[in-house]
C-alpha cells in the first residue's frame, strides 16, 4: 500500500504542446467554453475558483490528464485529500495495532468541483477535450446521491451530460463511479498541489 502513496503526489508537468505554444503558463489561457445558460454559475471559473492541482493523469476520467478547480469551500477538498492519504498509507500492521481514524467531511451547498480534461499524447497532456463539473445542490435534490448536479461539456461548450443520478447517461458516465466514494461525499479528492 505504501508504494501507492507516491502515485498520488501531485506533479505539475512542464511540457510544450500545440494548445499552449504561445503561452508560457498553461493556466493563463481559457481553453474551455461554458454554455450560456451556465455562465452565471461557472463562467470565469479559472479566475473565481481555486486551482487545486497541476496536470494529473486520471484513469478515472477516460485516461485523460485533469486539472482540478474548487469553489465555495476548497478547504473540504483539501481536508478530504489528506484524510485519503492517511487511508492509502495504512498497511495491515497499522490496522491490527492501532485504529487510524479517517474523518471525511461533506461539502456545503453551493460547492463546485470542476475538472478540465486533456487528451493524453506521448504521456503528456495535449488538446483540451471536455469539462466536467459537479455542484452541490440544496438538500432534497438527490438525497441518496449526495445532492450533486453533474455537467459535462466539450471544449467548445456543447452540452454532453446534464443532470443527476437516475438520468441514464449521468448515471453511466458519472454518478455510478462517484457512488463508490459516498464516504467522501462523492468527490474523489485524490489530487492536490499547493499553488
Amino acid at each position: 500500500m505504501k508504494c501507492l502513496f507516491g502515485l498520488f503526489f501531485s506533479v505539475l508537468l512542464v511540457f510544450s504542446s500545440s494548445s499552449f505554444s504561445d503561452e508560457s503558463n498553461p493556466f493563463a489561457k481559457d481553453l474551455f467554453k461554458i454554455p450560456n445558460k451556465y455562465q452565471k454559475d461557472f463562467g470565469g471559473y479559472r479566475a473565481r475558483l481555486k486551482r487545486l492541482s497541476g496536470f494529473e493523469f486520471s484513469g478515472l476520467h477516460w485516461n485523460n490528464f485533469v486539472v482540478v478547480y474548487a469553489g465555495f469551500d476548497n478547504g473540504v477538498y483539501k481536508k478530504n485529500y489528506f484524510e485519503y492519504l492517511k487511508f492509502i498509507n495504512m498497511d495491515e500492521e497499522d490496522e491490527e495495532e492501532e485504529e487510524v481514524e479517517i474523518n471525511y467531511k461533506d461539502y456545503p451547498v453551493g460547492a463546485i468541483i470542476i475538472k478540465e480534461n486533456y487528451a493524453s499524447k506521448n504521456s503528456l497532456p495535449s488538446e483540451p477535450e471536455s469539462l466536467t463539473i459537479m455542484k452541490k445542490m440544496p438538500a432534497g435534490y438527490d438525497t441518496k446521491n449526495g445532492d450533486w448536479f453533474y455537467l459535462q461539456t466539450d471544449s467548445d461548450g456543447r452540452l454532453l451530460i446534464e443532470g443527476k443520478h437516475g438520468d441514464p447517461v449521468v448515471t453511466e458516465v458519472c454518478s455510478k463511479c462517484h457512488s463508490n466514494i459516498k464516504d467522501r461525499d462523492f468527490i474523489f479528492s485524490t489530487f492536490f498541489t499547493v499553488n
